[in-house]
């Protein structure tokens, strides 16, 4: 019974957190070293986890994009902050 409380608990919070939109802006296309979308600067596994990220997941993308569309504008290509993949179950 508290297990089933628990989950209603963390099924409002998650209700609560207001939307975050998807960053794809309809340009899909890895670039030449199959890391980032072109378009929206995610990877394919972000992209792919987006609809079952929670609000706090997917700020922390939204932050990562904002960061590799910095480097990129400064010439580099690297995959900043840690690996998505660690942190979400598929």
């Amino acid at each position: 019974m508290t297990d089933v409380l628990h989950g209603v608990a963390d099924a409002d919070a998650t209700c609560s957190d207001p939307p975050i939109a998807n960053p794809c802006i309809n340009i899909c296309r890895m670039d030449l070293s199959g890391k980032f979308c072109q378009g929206c600067r995610r990877t394919a596994v972000e992209i792919g986890l987006w609809d079952r990220m929670s609000a706090s997941q997917k700020m922390e993308i939204v932050c990562r994009i904002e960061r590799r569309a910095h480097v990129q504008k400064r010439g580099g290509n690297a995959i900043l902050g840690p690996s998505i993949e660690r942190g979400m179950q598929k």
